[in-house]
């Protein structure tokens, strides 16, 4: 059950971010991208940091 509300909300996201940048809304998709890539990289370092 968790992986569906999983896909549905990645699927929702990735739509919204194709309608953004299909209106040329290039500054809140630019936003976008990089919290996601803040989000991987924090995931990462807390990620290490509890390994060590």
């Amino acid at each position: 059950m968790i992986f569906c509300g999983g896909y549905t909300t990645f699927s929702t996201f990735s739509a919204e971010n194709l309608r953004l940048l299909k209106t040329g809304n290039f500054i809140l998709s630019r936003y976008i991208v990089v919290n996601v890539l803040l989000g991987i990289i924090a995931v990462g370092i807390v990620e290490t940091k509890v390994q060590e």
